[in-house]
């Protein structure tokens, strides 16, 4: 079999871009597959620009409401959250220009409809004058990059043995929570195995495109030819939480265990 690595990652990380670069370099994956649906690609494609020109208005505003600097508003790590939230997920940039610079396949396996769910809200919720004005007012004088850090420590916590998810309040919906990683793990199980029947072949773009169980618009880089080199990774990224080994056995990692994947954090770049 292919190796399988999980890289769980924090989102929205100001240093995620950078992290996950050095990942790539060091794994040399043969292929990348991210928690990233092609809708959240398209939608912030067409749409990021308005959103991050509506973002600057309504800080703007804010700061001459307040007279606080823009400095001191952004430091606030919701508000920078939200920022990140709006541009194109650092994972996707990220491992978009790996694999354009290295010529192997990315695939985005993340589910449209739930993405076009959250998305659809931006304008009329998160873009607000009431939330942007609430995310300033609560801000808690953390960083970002504090929260980021935060996160990573939790994760190392719960990745040490198995969690209640629901319980330890890494899902707020649990049974949409379980639905979506059910969707996940079947569509990197797939994918996985079909990488893994082409080892050791190259292969052309069209070929790979044609035998593999996704839908085009999940391709988000597809060379031409492909070398299936053996001893190389399939490497997938996505939020640390999926990587969780939960005692009600519904997370990803779980549900892939038998394909002995390693599991490794997006801030530990010593391993």
């Amino acid at each position: 079999m292919m190796p399988l690595v999980l890289l769980g990652v924090v989102h929205r990380d100001p240093r995620g871009k950078r992290r996950l670069l050095d990942h790539l370099t060091r794994l040399k994956p043969l292929a990348v597959s991210l928690e990233v649906s092609p809708a959240s690609v398209r939608i912030r494609n067409e749409q990021g620009p308005v959103w991050l020109s509506l973002f600057k208005q309504r800080v703007r505003n804010e700061r001459r409401r307040t007279h606080q600097s823009l400095g001191r508003l952004l430091r606030g790590g919701a508000l920078r959250g939200l920022w990140e939230y709006l541009r194109l997920p650092y994972e996707y940039r990220a491992a978009l220009e790996y694999a354009q610079s290295q010529k192997i396949p990315l695939f985005l396996i993340d589910d449209s409809a739930t993405a076009t769910d959250f998305l659809d809200r931006v304008e009329t919720e998160l873009l607000s004058e009431d939330n942007i004005g609430s995310l300033i007012r609560e801000a808690d004088g953390n960083g970002l990059e504090t929260d980021v850090a935060a996160q990573y420590a939790r994760a190392r916590t719960c990745l040490a043995s198995p969690q209640p998810i629901p319980s330890a309040g890494l899902a707020n919906n649990w049974d949409a929570w379980a639905d979506r990683e059910k969707g996940l793990a079947q569509r990197l199980r797939l994918l996985h195995q079909g990488l893994t029947r082409r080892l050791g072949r190259t292969v052309t773009g069209s070929e790979l495109a044609a035998g593999l169980l996704i839908s085009p618009d999940a391709i988000g880089f597809l060379p031409d030819p492909v070398d299936f080199a053996p001893g190389r990774p399939h490497l997938y990224v996505g939020g640390w939480q999926h990587l969780v080994e939960d005692d009600g056995q519904s997370t990803l990692y779980v549900q892939v265990k038998d394909l002995a994947p390693e599991r490794r954090l997006g801030v530990d770049l010593g391993v």
